[in-house]
């Protein structure tokens, strides 16, 4: 495999969802974390949440990261996004919920 094939996979590879939330995670494993304990939200309700556990960081760091992280991983495709009211409200259902989709195998050529 090439290296430009191993980022594209480590780009793009499925997001897992932390068992628990640490104060020592990467950036991405809190935002997602926080994500999915509230199911779906803005980036704002994300910062908010991730703030509850890490009270003594400052707010606007928080939300600075957070917006960037669900921004960049909604771009690549990798979580759900709606518009609402002007706002992004983002969600894991990608990968928490099956796809509900099925194939006619007398289609299939």
């Amino acid at each position: 495999m090439n290296k430009a094939d191993q980022k594209f996979i480590e780009e793009y590879k499925p997001l897992s969802i932390p068992s628990d939330y640490h104060t020592d995670a990467s950036e991405q494993d809190k935002v997602i974390y926080c994500l999915a304990d509230i199911e779906l939200g803005t980036a704002h309700a994300v910062a908010h949440k991730i703030h509850e556990y890490e009270p003594t960081e400052p707010l606007e760091i928080i939300q600075e990261y957070t917006s960037r992280i669900l921004s960049d991983l909604y771009e690549k495709g990798l979580l759900k996004g709606d518009e609402q009211e002007g706002v992004k409200v983002y969600d894991l259902s990608k990968i928490t919920s099956l796809n509900k989709g099925q194939v006619n195998p007398d289609l299939i050529q």
